[in-house]
C-alpha cells in the first residue's frame, strides 16, 4: 500500500504542477504526437497507469506467491525508472521538474518494496532485478500506451 500511495502523491504533483516533459521537437523525434500532453489527457493517464500499479503492487504487501511477487517487482522497478528519470532530468537541466520532489520518496519506497519482496519470498537479487529490469523496461511504453488511450478518450 505504502509504494501506491508515494505513487499517488508523485502523480498528484506532476498534474498539479503539469508541463510537458520535452519540447514538441523532442516528442516528433520520439514519434509522439505534442497533442497526447495536453494537462486533460496527461491527468487521465496517470490515473490509467495508477490504476495499473494498483493491480500489480498488493504483492509488495502481502504475500501472494512467488509469480505476484515478480509481478510487484517489475512494477516497482518501472517506478524506479521513473523516479530516476525525474531525478535525472532535475540535475541535467538543474530545474525542477514535475514529480522531482516526490520522485526520491519514490525511489526510496520503490526500492525498499524491492529488497522486501526478495526478503519475504526468499528470492535471489539476480529474479527480483530481473523483474525490475522487465518492469522498467515495460514502463515506457505503457506510458505511451496510457497517453494514446487518454488522447482517444478525451478529443
Amino acid at each position: 500500500m505504502s509504494l501506491l500511495a508515494v505513487f499517488v502523491a508523485h502523480n498528484l504533483e506532476e498534474v498539479y504542477l503539469f508541463r510537458p516533459p520535452l519540447t514538441t521537437e523532442a516528442l516528433e523525434r520520439l514519434h509522439i504526437d505534442a497533442g497526447w500532453y495536453r494537462r486533460d489527457r496527461f491527468a487521465a493517464a496517470t490515473v490509467i497507469l495508477t490504476a495499473a500499479v494498483g493491480v500489480l503492487t498488493p504483492s509488495v504487501d502481502e504475500q501472494r506467491g512467488r509469480r505476484w511477487a515478480l509481478v510487484g517487482a517489475a512494477a516497482a522497478g518501472g517506478l524506479v525508472l521513473n523516479a530516476g528519470g525525474h531525478l535525472v532530468r532535475a540535475v541535467i537541466t538543474r530545474s525542477y521538474n514535475p514529480g522531482a520532489v516526490s520522485a526520491p520518496v519514490l525511489l526510496g519506497v520503490a526500492l525498499y518494496s524491492l529488497t522486501r519482496i526478495a526478503r519475504r519470498e526468499r528470492l535471489g537479487v539476480l529474479k527480483v532485478g530481473s523483474a525490475a529490469g522487465v518492469g522498467a523496461a515495460l514502463s515506457i511504453p505503457a506510458i505511451v500506451g496510457a497517453l494514446a488511450l487518454a488522447k482517444s478518450i478525451i478529443r
